[in-house]
């Protein structure tokens, strides 16, 4: 009996000892994949409004590394879902590139005009023991109506508490975090005042895996629910669950962009495949032709496009994104819902004909925004009406 207790003791005591300083790691030249799947239910007034998935993907870059902090470039994507056909497919509703800074223990600087959470699992400048809690703040830029920009800043802290260590195989020594916040805000007591928003209401809870080895989030899984009280009295609900995964894929080997490249333009005419500064892959169709005033192909681009699909079979596993662009004619909201049919379309010949996953393609129109020759010229015009096949690394 005595030897147990001086052997719990002993364990104790190594439990209250053990303590480490968690940091970021930042190097120049990577890339950092990062993935969130979001599942949310909402009502209105009490009522069943509506159920809903979306997906975040972001790539972040170190464009430059301080003795105190990293400037980082992320190129994000926001997705939400959409019905087509019998498929359920995802829309980019959002693609931004943007810069800021972050130091070494997570707190960021530069983010005050995007949406969401901002200084989120941020480290104290010390050694931190198994079992002890932390806070700090952070704040939430709310955009309840999918507006560009937010409208209502919520400043709150998230209290930290460090779990365990473990090890895997994989991504070394692992911290396992718990991170959980309140949010809370009334107009009658704010100075800078929302005119849509008299009340908000919600919890966040957050379980966060953070790899000391690598010096970065692994994953989070998150728990949400949130309650908008408006100013013509109507009660949103909006909770659900998040999954966010981190990675840190290898860069494409230029030899083989060079063989997809020779493939592709072997296989067709009018192709252009470049990488791009984020290591995305892209793959501009040219010419390509649609039926008079329609989204749907011409029947000849049907057998180009079976050629593309065939070299994209290696890259199945990747998320896709079908971008289309028109000429800068007519009515700026005419030429971009017609370059979202015509990316739609080319995405869902690839799901029907080619059995790509649906979780793993996207579209997106961008009307006349990116053209790549003058809209003076037939010529011209022609060259700017394309559909563009992007490869995210992963």
């Amino acid at each position: 009996m005595f030897k147990k207790i001086i052997c719990f003791l002993f364990i104790f005591n190594i439990f209250l000892l053990y303590s480490i300083e968690l940091k970021y790691s930042y190097r120049m030249g990577g890339i950092l994949y990062i993935e969130t799947k979001t599942n949310f239910n909402q009502s209105l007034n009490g009522k069943f409004l509506a159920k809903g998935k979306t997906k975040e993907i972001s790539y972040i870059q170190a464009q430059k590394i301080d003795k105190n902090w990293a400037k980082l470039i992320s190129t994000f994507y926001l997705l939400d879902e959409r019905k087509s056909f019998e498929n359920t497919i995802y829309k980019v509703k959002e693609n931004k590139k943007f810069s800021y800074l972050k130091d070494y223990n997570g707190k960021t600087y530069g983010l005050e005009l995007m949406k969401g959470f901002h200084n989120f699992l941020v480290f104290p400048k010390r050694d931190l023991k198994l079992g002890e809690t932390w806070q700090y703040p952070a704040f939430y830029n709310v955009s309840l109506f999918g507006e560009s920009f937010p409208k209502l800043r919520l400043d709150f802290d998230v209290f930290y508490r460090l779990l365990n260590i473990e090890e895997d195989p994989e991504k070394g020594t692992i911290c396992n975090i718990s991170a959980s916040a309140v949010l809370s805000y009334d107009r009658s007591k704010e100075f800078f005042k929302n005119f849509e928003i008299e009340k908000l209401l919600g919890f966040s809870n957050c379980f966060v895996k953070f790899s000391i080895t690598e010096g970065r989030v692994v994953s989070i899984e998150e728990t949400f629910d949130y309650t908008y009280f408006l100013e013509n009295n109507d009660l949103i609900e909006t909770s659900g669950t998040s999954y966010t995964i981190y990675e840190s894929p290898p860069p494409p080997k230029q030899e083989e962009i060079e063989r997809l490249q020779e493939e592709v333009e072997n296989a067709t005419e009018n192709i252009n495949v470049k990488t791009k500064a984020d290591q995305t892959v892209s793959i501009t169709l040219e010419k390509i032709q649609f039926k008079p005033d329609s989204a749907e192909l011409a029947d000849g681009e049907l057998k180009r496009l079976d050629k593309i699909a065939n070299l994209l079979k290696n890259y199945k596993s990747n998320h896709i994104i079908i971008v289309g662009h028109t000429a800068d004619i007519g009515k700026k909201v005419a030429q971009l819902m017609l370059s979202e049919e015509r990316a739609k379309s080319v995405l869902s010949y690839l799901i029907k004909v080619h059995k790509f996953s649906q979780d793993l393609l996207s579209f997106q129109g961008k009307g006349g925004e990116e053209p790549i020759a003058d809209n003076i010229t037939e010529e011209g015009r022609t060259k700017n009406r394309r559909v563009e096949i992007i490869i995210l690394q992963k």
